[in-house]
Formats: C-alpha cells, sequence, structure tokens
C-alpha cells in the first residue's frame, strides 16, 4: 500500500515521504479500512516540529484523524461489516473511563501508525459508524477537535439545552465543531469570539 511516514517526530513536514508498505490485514476484533480521507489538526503539526508532549515513534505513519469504509474483518469482530463507512478513534485502546498511564501507546499517528495511508487497521473499539447525512470528509474531522469540544462543553462546562453562552474563545478547528454542536443541540445563541495568542 502507499503510505506517508515522518522518519522521527520532529523531523519536520518536509521529511515526509511516501513509501510502499505491505498492505496490512485485520487480526482478531479489528476492521481494515480503506481511507478515503483525512483531516489535519494541531497535534499533527506538533509531532512534525518535535513539540508534542509524548513520545512518538520512528518511521511513523502520522495523523489521527481519517475516515473510510471497512473492506474486510477480523475474527470475533461484531459491530461492523464490509461496506459500514468508519472513523477511527484518536486512541485505539481506550473506550471509556479513566485512561491507562499507557494509553498514549494506542494513538494513531504518535504510538501506532496513523491514517495518512491507503489503508489503516482500527480496532472493534477504536471505531464509530459515520452517521449518514455526514460524508466521509466531515467524519475525518470528528475523532480529535469535535470530541475535545463535546468534552470541554458536555463534561467540563455541564452544559444543559436551554443554556446561553456569551462567547465561544477557542481555536478555529474546534469553534466551529463546538458552534455547530451548541446550535444542533439546542443551545441558545453565541457570540463569537477569536482565540488569541498568548
Amino acid at each position: 500500500m502507499r503510505a506517508y511516514q515522518l522518519p522521527k517526530g520532529g523531523a519536520g513536514i518536509d521529511a515526509l515521504v511516501q513509501v510502499e508498505r505491505p498492505d496490512p490485514k485485520p487480526a482478531h476484533r479489528q476492521v481494515l479500512v480503506r481511507i478515503k480521507a483525512c483531516s489535519l489538526n494541531f497535534r499533527d503539526f506538533a509531532i512534525a516540529r518535535g513539540t508534542y508532549h509524548m513520545p512518538v515513534r520512528e518511521n511513523m505513519i502520522p495523523l489521527s484523524n481519517g475516515a473510510g469504509e471497512v473492506i474486510e474483518t477480523g475474527p470475533g469482530l461484531t459491530k461492523f461489516k464490509v461496506g459500514d463507512r468508519v472513523a477511527g478513534n484518536f486512541f485505539q485502546r481506550w473506550s471509556g473511563g479513566e485512561p491507562a498511564a499507557d494509553v498514549h501507546k494506542s494513538a494513531l499517528g504518535g504510538g501506532i501508525d496513523g491514517v495518512l495511508a491507503d489503508y489503516a487497521v482500527l480496532e472493534e473499539d477504536g471505531a464509530v459508524k459515520i452517521p449518514p447525512h455526514l460524508s466521509l470528509e466531515e467524519g475525518a474531522t470528528l475523532p480529535c477537535a469535535a470530541v475535545t469540544v463535546w468534552n470541554a462543553m458536555m463534561e467540563h462546562a455541564k452544559l444543559k439545552v436551554g443554556d446561553t453562552r456569551s462567547s465561544c474563545k477557542v481555536p478555529a478547528g474546534s469553534r466551529f465543531s463546538g458552534c455547530n454542536l451548541l446550535t444542533r443541540w439546542g443551545f441558545g445563541p453565541l457570540s463569537r469570539r477569536r482565540a488569541t495568542k498568548n
């Protein structure tokens, strides 16, 4: 398969090279996904620049956000079937609760290969179906920015339907996701303000 890899974290965007790798095969409770869309987030740039705070593998396929179509399933899998449209979860081996100390080892595009390739193998609990009303491109933007915003709004801010907020002061990608989620869920009007760099 065609893939792109960084020789090491901090090598810079210009060090990204196209390589040929063997086609991956799904193991127990895994899916093989033909990647059709990827999206970039701040973490991807931080890894390339060497400013990311967690270790990354050498010769790693970058990017944590991607979406595509399931083309093969491994034994024991029950959630997905061939043809399903899915996006990968940021952490492949953390589906809820308090994260284990070594959860970063299952981070797409960091601890394990990411999705900047023709194919990616995802854990059954490390993938989600993309709703039918979203394109694959839209689905590829959900794993990092939209989930981060959801967590901030629902878990930390404890928003409830009917709440109004005077501002939506977050970086552009997260702001877009957050404002869209708030509107979709029926929250009150928002004024938008750009986040500034300190």
